[in-house]
């Protein structure tokens, strides 16, 4: 999760879905475009088979270019 910004896949890992199809392990991020330099927060969640959670936040500054 983020306040701005894109992510290429919103949804990552997990088992194969059911026609076997591998899930992916990993997403890129697009810095938005920003006039002066901006602090954007990241959220990380991750799950486990057994409905547990583990969250890791992150702040990314990013500069005009």
């Amino acid at each position: 999760l983020t306040t701005a910004g894109a992510f290429s896949d919103d949804i990552t890992g997990g088992p194969p879905d059911i026609f076997g199809n591998e899930t992916l392990l990993g997403t890129d991020w697009t810095a938005p475009r920003v006039t002066s330099p901006t602090k954007i927060p990241i959220w990380v969640i991750q799950r486990d088979e057994r409905y547990g959670v583990s969250m890791r936040e992150l702040c990314v500054r990013v500069v005009p270019r």
